[in-house]
């Protein structure tokens, strides 16, 4: 199962108990809820509609966020997606996503961690490390390469939007780190994960989305 998760997480904020960040601070002095300026816009209700061609995914794939929870005196908002049977949380402050619980990086599920920092500049990055369902290191990297970026998917064109590389690497015993997958995942303003580019492998787009 955790296999399916790290998939999944990978794929949704595209996707997580060593998290080290190479970035800026992740606070900024701007403060909003205002899910017109959100990159990961979290409300009851919300949803997102993607269409895949990635193996080890359905075609069609839907997460939305289904309720709250508190969580050591912390507000997440709850997600559940058609992917997978493990539901994710979520909790957006000063434009940075943090999530607790099921993961996908060998985290400790009971220990918060950022997962996104969108105040972060071109070429700065968030260091991911932890533990394959095989019990290798792993480490994920997510790495900034474009803002206020464009991106057309199906026709429609997003505007705001927030492009990464991402970074797999596995360790077996006494390696060093090699590297085991690459992918693009993309970020509109106002509207949230756009999805991903995974070359041969496949593709996973945005087909539809409703904010409430």
């Amino acid at each position: 199962m955790r296999k399916n998760v790290l998939l999944f997480a990978m794929i949704v904020v595209a996707t997580f108990a060593s998290c080290t960040k190479e970035s800026t601070n992740p606070t900024s002095n701007v403060i909003t809820d205002d899910q017109s300026e959100s990159y990961f816009p979290l409300k009851v209700g919300n949803s997102w509609e993607y269409s895949s061609t990635l193996p080890k995914l359905p075609t069609f794939v839907k997460n939305e966020i289904e309720g709250q929870t508190v969580i050591n005196g912390k507000t997440y908002f709850v997600m559940n997606s058609s992917a997978t049977s493990a539901k994710t949380n979520y909790r957006y402050e000063n434009n940075v996503l943090y999530s607790i619980g099921v993961n996908g990086f060998g985290f400790d599920e009971t220990k918060e961690y950022v997962l996104n920092n969108f105040n972060q500049s071109i070429g700065d990055s968030l260091v991911f490390v932890g533990t394959n369902p095989q019990g290798f290191p792993m480490k994920t990297v997510f790495i900034i390469k474009a803002k206020g970026a464009t991106r057309t998917i199906k026709g429609v064109t997003y505007s705001n939007v927030i492009a990464y590389d991402n970074l797999s690497y596995y360790s077996f015993i006494g390696t060093d780190w090699t590297l085991y997958s690459t992918f693009s995942s993309y970020y509109g303003k106002g509207v949230g994960y756009l999805g991903g580019d995974y070359g041969a492998s496949g593709t996973y787009d945005l087909s539809s989305y409703n904010i409430k």
